[in-house]
């Protein structure tokens, strides 16, 4: 098994491994149209075989920046199509990343409508999120997206939702005591997509692997991927960070997830030698390679691996990038390159 072997999630046959991991770019218009400018970045990520949008707004009380992507509005629905035909010229795939802010959301960018935060939300509350999801999903595949993935990482609704620390004070079926309650929000909100989605349509998930107290063990990592597989999930991106102890990548729960489930594993973070990348595909630690920073600094470095150009890229994984876009609203770009 090679990085450059095709993959095949659910029936979409993927030309290769790499996997671009959604990253906010701030380069889409205030109602969530995509631009010339970021369907020109898209475009450069040259060899990558399945692209990944940045987070994309199925609700409007779930807007946590002023230029994120957006299925809500109709007339951004349509510049969706422009995105999917520039990613299949260049020869790969292209997913869109469905997600609600949750607690990210700020009151100022929501157009009139309450956040979701800080109180609890009601079960019509979850039901409208719900039904939403599976719109977007529709929306997606209808503007030529090959996958769809629901963004269930960190912070963000779905996210929060499978935490013991943020969902600690509900006690109804979507939390807070077990991590099936804390699930369910997610395992329902994939089964509205799968509803809305052909069958042999891809769906995939992002959950967050670090095990630190502020996230999610392990354990329920693992019966989280469970019931997202079961639920419809076709592929699942675990996305980890640096050790705070060892300040070296921890990617043990991503081997643990593939060693249990039956559909595709993404491994995300940190990744910048092609060396290393063989090796995590061909040990069976994962089936993809999720990169984010280092196409930032580099947007054509997984074409520099295939012509042999580059093994390793120069990205120093600092997250000034992010910083620098999400923090302050400035298109996406590295702070190294001056």
């Amino acid at each position: 098994m090679s990085l450059f072997s095709n993959i095949k999630i659910n029936n979409l046959v993927v030309p290769n491994r790499f996997f671009r991991s959604a990253t906010y770019e701030a380069l889409a218009t205030r109602n969530g149209s995509a631009t010339d400018d970021l369907i020109n970045l898209y475009r450069s990520y040259k060899k990558v075989g399945l692209i990944m949008s940045s987070c994309t707004l199925v609700d409007p009380r779930g807007r946590h920046h002023p230029t994120m992507l957006s299925l809500v509005d109709s007339d951004a629905c349509k510049s969706f199509s422009r995105l999917s035909d520039a990613v299949h010229d260049e020869g790969s795939a292209f997913g869109v990343q469905l997600a609600h802010s949750g607690m990210f959301s700020k009151i100022q960018y929501l157009n009139g409508h309450q956040p979701e935060t800080p109180k609890n939300m009601t079960k019509n509350d979850i039901e409208r999120v719900i039904h939403n999801f599976g719109q977007a999903a529709r929306a997606a595949r209808d503007s030529g997206a090959d996958c769809v993935q629901l963004h269930c990482a960190g912070p963000f609704l779905l996210g929060s939702f499978l935490s013991h620390v943020s969902n600690d004070c509900r006690n109804d079926e979507f939390g807070s005591d077990t991590v099936e309650k804390r699930s369910e929000f997610m395992r329902q909100a994939i089964c509205e997509v799968r509803k809305n989605l052909p069958m042999n349509f891809p769906v995939l998930i992002k959950l967050n692997g670090c095990s630190q107290p502020s996230f999610i063990n392990h354990e329920d990592i693992l019966k989280i991927c469970q019931i997202a597989e079961n639920a419809g999930a076709n592929a699942i991106e675990i996305a980890v960070d640096r050790d705070p102890k060892t300040k070296l990548p921890d990617y043990s729960v991503v081997s643990r997830v593939k060693t249990n489930a039956k559909v595709p594993i993404i491994s995300t973070g940190c990744y910048t030698v092609l060396k290393e990348m063989e090796e995590a595909v061909k040990s069976g630690r994962c089936d993809m390679i999720g990169l984010s920073r280092p196409l930032i600094r580099q947007p054509g470095i997984v074409g520099m691996f295939y012509s042999g150009k580059a093994e390793k890229a120069t990205c120093k994984n600092c997250n000034g990038c992010l910083a620098y876009t999400s923090g302050q609203e400035n298109p996406l770009k590295c702070i190294l390159d001056k």
